[in-house]
């Protein structure tokens, strides 16, 4: 077949194409339309290189006799602690191997040819780790074999990328304030902590207490966060779609520079973090944290009378795994719960009793009548105004929209005109989630999993002040529902002695509503505000600032 250009030497002098060529071209579209769409199915389809794993680990090494000479043909096995999965292969014409993906966690390597001693290596893989292990033979005298079964730490010779693996001891005996993996994240290299708790952000996701971090003075939205190799952060507003319980984390390493091309898309860390998976040997856990204001200390604007703010603060769970058929399927799963209740110390500015009735005597400052503005005889080209008697307004001068706006104050409960109303209204937040996951093998080196994880969070944001005031604050008060859910399926098979296949598939959903205290109550249409009150979702009062006091309405905008 002819190359698509050579069709351009059939065209006649007048740009047209010839009645025989004509056929020729309808005859070689079928054709290019097939190649097309196998060079299409190549790229998409074609099969992954083993040094560019998210968050698998691999092995390469050399296998060399005593006088440092590479040893051909000999065979090398790894085998994995934790599943009992075993991997055989041997070495090129040089000595040297090279494994195709592991998943992070505990291995045996060995090496084997006839004429001389078995050697064995013992080696544990973090996440994303390129590790290098050489095994030496010795000629075999007698029936022996070099074993070493410390797990020595490795440096990272086949990658230049600069990162800190968290572990799973680490994940769980560092402390961490409500159970939060991100914390660990703060204490690496290059990373400085950035906003935190439930009101980072402008959005009602920070209900999950999601925490920024500027990694070499990049931007806390550059940052890539990447569970079982599915980038797991929403799009729009940049934050975690959940957040894994720290016993259903194996590890997770912050990658902070030189990251290779398989990672992409954001020039901050990248946070790689591996799900738990199960192994031939049961194992579970039980835990429950409790904190409680019983053993607080009061606030600085608590009052010194009143009791403590009430504070209850519960996580539960649990998490367990195991196999399903030894050596070949396996399965995790983990849930934990979260209790908050958790008192607020809001101080506000509202007004008295006197100046709800037009009385401000009490103010050094004088008002002025804007009914008696004139032009100032003493003056040219200024204007004066006479004060109201007694800095007293009359009735017949107020608004009756002002007077209505004015009535949804509280009474102070605090002596003076400003910082005079104490709220201790009380915080609530309710989590639970869980993980799935089934491993399995298929093989000797190919395997399947597939995961599910869902976090539903239902909270409750209180405002400055009470309903129906609420204060104009703070950001997204009112009834929150944080719902994350993440499925992850992944397949990997081997095609030849060093190529291998891996197709990895991620769906995330963040589903967030808000509703406010006030929706419903069409308050805007009751004080005498038109127009606002339209729909639902507009269906309260929307922020209005008070000069000198605490504002009216609510803070941010109804979404889901």
């Amino acid at each position: 077949m002819k190359h698509p250009l050579a069709i351009a030497d059939r065209f006649n002098e007048r740009g047209k194409f010839g009645a025989g060529t004509r056929k020729r071209v309808r005859a070689m579209i079928p054709l290019l339309t097939l190649r097309l769409a196998a060079n299409i199915a190549w790229l998409v389809l074609a099969p992954t290189s083993l040094l560019a794993q998210v968050e698998n680990a691999i092995i390469v090494g050399t296998v060399s006799d005593q006088s440092r000479a590479g040893v051909p043909a000999a065979t090398v096995i790894i085998k994995s602690n934790d599943t009992g999965a075993s991997l055989t292969f041997t070495t090129d014409a040089t000595g040297q191997y090279a494994s195709p993906p592991l998943r992070p966690g505990s291995y045996a390597v060995s090496a084997t040819k006839d004429g001389f001693q078995p050697a064995v290596q013992a080696v544990r893989l973090d996440v994303n780790q390129h590790a290098r292990i050489n095994l030496e033979l010795a000629v075999r005298s007698i029936e022996e074999s070099a074993v070493v079964s410390a797990e020595a730490p490795l440096v990272e010779t086949q990658s230049a990328a600069l990162g800190n693996v968290r572990t799973t001891r680490a994940v769980n005996d560092l402390p961490l304030n409500g159970r939060n993996f991100v914390q660990l994240f703060h204490i690496a290299s290059g990373v400085v902590p950035v906003g935190g708790g439930p009101t980072l952000g402008p959005s009602a996701s920070n209900q999950m207490g999601v925490m920024g971090g500027s990694v070499n003075g990049a931007r806390p939205s550059n940052n890539d966060f990447r569970f079982d190799g599915i980038q797991s952060q929403d799009t729009d507003q940049n934050v975690l779609v959940l957040i894994p319980s720290p016993d259903a984390i194996q590890e997770f390493k912050v990658q902070t520079n030189a990251m290779d091309a398989s990672f992409g898309r954001n020039g901050g860390a990248t946070v790689n973090l591996v799900i738990k998976s199960g192994s031939n040997v049961v194992q579970g856990t039980l835990f429950e944290f409790v904190r409680n204001s019983a053993l607080d200390a009061k606030n600085f604007f608590d009052s010194p009378t009143d009791p403590i703010p009430q504070f209850r603060l519960n996580q539960f769970g649990g998490s367990m795994g195991g196999p399903v058929r030894r050596d070949r399927t396996f399965f995790f799963g983990d849930y934990q719960g979260t209790r908050i209740r958790q008192a607020q110390t809001f101080v506000s500015s509202v007004p008295i009793e006197a100046f709800r009735r037009g009385d401000f005597s009490s103010l050094p400052l004088r008002i002025f009548d804007p009914a008696t503005t004139r032009p100032d005889p003493n003056a040219p080209g200024r204007v004066t105004r006479d004060p109201f008697p007694g800095n007293k307004i009359p009735q017949d001068r107020w608004s009756a929209t002002g007077k209505a706006l004015v009535d949804l104050y509280p009474l102070p409960n605090r002596p003076g005109i400003v910082d005079n109303f104490l709220f201790n209204p009380i915080r609530t937040s309710n989590t639970d989630q869980f993980d799935v996951r089934i491993d399995k093998r298929i093989g000797d080196a190919g395997s399947v999993f597939g995961r599910y994880s869902l976090s539903n969070l239902n909270g409750f944001n209180p405002s400055f002040l009470p309903a129906p005031a609420l204060g104009a604050g703070p950001s997204f008060p009112g009834y929150n529902n944080t719902r994350g859910q993440q499925l992850v399926l992944g397949f990997m098979r081997p095609l030849l002695t060093r190529l291998m296949y891996e197709a990895r598939f991620g769906f995330s959903r963040l589903y967030l509503t808000n509703r406010g205290e006030l929706a419903g109550t069409d308050l805007a249409t009751q004080v005498g505000i038109p127009g606002i009150n339209v729909d639902p979702t507009f269906s309260g009062l929307g922020p209005i600032s008070v000069s000198g006091f605490r504002g009216l309405g609510e803070a941010g905008s109804r979404h889901s």
